[in-house]
């Protein structure tokens, strides 16, 4: 148990620290690529930013805490309730300054972040309806029928955008 707790602690803080460590320390090379990737000296860091313009380098440890920090509210709070409520406040943040920072590397990518971040958001409003589905009178089917299609919805985006991508990759010489 000591164990667990140990690692409940250093997942979400050391991980994202090391990864932040290890961006920071190539920050000039990350800012001042001209392509997603950056040349053959950033290979080995490229999956963490490839996504991101060049000033938006940090935006890797902002998305890994964003997923971290429900699940290790999961881990040391009993009430589920207050997880979703917390999870849900934070997706809600997270959409809104992904909307105004605009991080990704193009608009496509920018528009896929922000509707897979929505998505997010009404997944866990979907859940937080579902707990209070009796007081409510809402519709179980007809929740998970929009969930489903929404899901369909962002595979179609991905496949549509990953085109666009796949394009600009060779472009660039990258692919």
């Amino acid at each position: 148990r000591g164990f667990a707790l140990i690692m409940g602690v250093a997942l979400p803080v050391g991980v994202p620290l090391a990864a932040y460590a290890l961006l920071w320390s190539r920050r000039e090379e990350i800012e001042g690529r001209k392509t997603r990737l950056g040349g053959p000296e950033l290979n080995v860091l490229a999956f963490y930013f490839r996504t991101y313009s060049a000033k938006c380098w940090r935006w890797t440890v902002i998305d890994m805490q964003r997923r971290l920090v429900p699940c290790w509210l999961m881990a040391f709070c009993t009430d589920s309730t207050t997880v979703l409520v917390h999870s849900l406040g934070s997706s809600y943040a997270f959409v809104l300054v992904w909307r105004e920072y605009e991080p990704s590397w193009d608009a496509q990518a920018d528009q896929l972040g922000y509707s897979c971040a929505w998505f997010v958001y009404i997944c866990i409003h979907a859940l937080v309806t579902s707990i209070a589905s009796e007081d409510l009178g809402t519709n179980e089917t007809f929740v998970a029928s929009v969930l489903i299609l929404l899901a369909f919805g962002i595979v179609g985006e991905i496949g549509w955008l990953g085109a666009r991508f796949r394009k600009a990759d060779a472009v660039e010489g990258n692919g």
